[in-house]
């Protein structure tokens, strides 16, 4: 009976198992720290792919103005934070909206499907706002269904790629952004 879990326990199953578990617990932490920042590249089928962490992505996107903006506050008058933790909170700060937008962006990437990408690209290109009524002459040929022109406005809108004033349609800064991070669609213009 002893010899038979005796079996068990040096059988290489089990011991693998026993020595994969033994080591993800031993380097849990440097584990951790080295997925948080791994990339991944990659070919498939002739095509280049790459896949990151969320604090892989780099900050460069941000200006440098884009501190002034954020402010730490003191409530309390005896907790007195040096400029070396000022910083660090701004760092943090910066890399958590990245986070927030590279996020939202992969979100759109799902949402937005190839039609509203399409138009969000020719609003891209447009150098002056153009009129609803001019757009939906423009695609009346591509999208016929005027519900779905309408709805791919909406949606745009909504997620405040394009605005809307006084009937006049132009993309926003963001617009311009979730562009350049997605990359251009392929026949965007009508």
């Amino acid at each position: 009976m002893v010899l038979e879990y005796f079996k068990l326990f040096v059988s290489w199953p089990f011991a693998s198992i026993f020595i994969t578990v033994f080591t993800i617990l031993i380097f849990r932490k440097p584990i951790s720290e080295w997925i948080k920042f791994l990339t991944i590249k990659g070919e498939y089928k002739g095509g280049v792919f790459t896949a990151s962490s969320q604090l892989s992505t780099s900050l460069t996107k941000f200006k440098d103005n884009d501190t002034d903006n954020i402010q730490i506050e003191q409530s309390d008058p005896r907790n007195k934070t040096t400029v070396v933790e000022k910083e660090e909170a701004t760092k943090q700060l910066l890399l958590w909206r990245a986070n927030a937008y590279i996020w939202e962006y992969r979100y759109l990437n799902y949402y937005l499907v190839y039609n509203t990408q399409r138009v969000l690209d020719w609003f891209y290109d447009l150098k002056e706002p153009i009129l609803y009524s001019n757009f939906d002459a423009l695609y009346i040929n591509l999208i016929s269904d005027p519900k779905e022109r309408q709805a791919i406005i909406n949606a745009l809108l909504q997620h405040y790629l394009i605005e809307d004033k006084n009937n006049l349609l132009k993309i926003t800064e963001k617009g311009r952004e979730y562009v350049g991070f997605r990359g251009r669609m392929p026949q965007s213009n009508p």
